[in-house]
């Protein structure tokens, strides 16, 4: 499933639904360059640093596009720059962040060829989608990452489980290491002082489906900041760790009265003693941060 087509959950917690934010991945916007091309329509690139909209011209009142190019899309721009009917706008991440239409003082320019294609590279870098940056993920920080998700996406309101490969999507990759600060300066929220230094960190590292990935990377970056997606992770693996806690009984202290009470015998054998203690079970949703509550089964 590509991220244009699917269905984010909406978060009141955490503001805009990312619903409203997604955006034509690699082979949907592919075939959407293609269509154009096919209906002899001018496309404008619009860009700020890693984040990428589309729109078809004439129209100078269309909706943009988020895009997330790769391969397939690389050269489906490629083939418009021919034609000589691929243009760009570069405008600030301010801007980009904000805009949802076409705004009528753009002033597009022809793209080369070499240009997309430069564009298209340097852009893989940024977002580490090539060699080249901090140092790579260790195998300790990749399991801690995992442990802390539970197998499943830390994206708020996702919690798609990554641990299973559905037989159809057997050569696809569905769980990414996504870094909070990128391991790239001029990555998504990467800095000059803590890219480099934290790109090995598992508390900088979120597991994430495919969709959520681009999403937080490629689609809408500047909607979700460090210290937002830090909190995300925050909370999910406080109700990883909870629901862990559930599993476990709770540890008791068995007490043995020598004596009876008046004509009420007080010896029990130890068997007896088992069998009251394994009769309890914990409660299947423990509150998050609390300790695990036992009940009578």
């Amino acid at each position: 499933m590509t991220a244009a087509a699917t269905a984010f959950p909406a978060s009141s917690t955490f503001g805009t639904s990312s619903a409203a934010l997604a955006g034509l991945d690699d082979p949907a916007l592919a075939v959407w360059l293609k269509q154009q091309k096919s209906a002899r329509n001018e496309v404008v690139l619009v860009h700020a640093g890693t984040t990428w909209t589309v729109y078809e011209r004439p129209s100078t009142r269309g909706v943009l596009q988020s895009a997330d190019p790769e391969s397939k899309s690389k050269n489906a721009f490629k083939a418009l720059a021919r034609q000589q009917r691929l243009f760009a706008v570069e405008i600030s991440h301010a801007e980009i962040s904000e805009a949802t239409t076409v705004d009528a003082a753009w002033a597009p320019r022809v793209m080369s060829e070499q240009e997309i294609d430069e564009f298209a590279e340097q852009r893989k870098v940024y977002l580490g989608r090539v060699d080249g940056r901090g140092e790579a993920v260790t195998l300790d920080t990749a399991n801690q990452v995992w442990a802390d998700a539970g197998g499943c996406c830390m994206f708020r309101g996702c919690g798609h489980d990554l641990s299973v490969v559905p037989l159809y999507n057997k050569g696809a990759r569905i769980a990414h290491l996504a870094h909070i600060i990128a391991s790239d300066p001029c990555g998504p929220r990467g800095t000059d002082k803590d890219s480099h230094r934290q790109s090995t960190l598992a508390e900088n590292i979120m597991l994430m489906c495919d969709a959520h990935h681009r999403l937080i990377d490629s689609f809408a970056p500047d909607r979700f900041y460090a210290q937002r997606l830090r909190e995300m992770r925050r909370l999910h693996t406080v109700t990883v760790r909870g629901y862990h806690a559930a599993l476990r009984h709770c540890v008791a202290q068995v007490v043995t009265i020598f004596g009876d009470i008046g004509a009420a015998p007080t010896r029990y054998r130890d068997s007896e003693f088992m069998e009251a203690l394994l009769s309890n079970r914990p409660l299947k949703y423990p509150f998050v941060g609390e300790r695990p509550l036992i009940r009578k089964s």
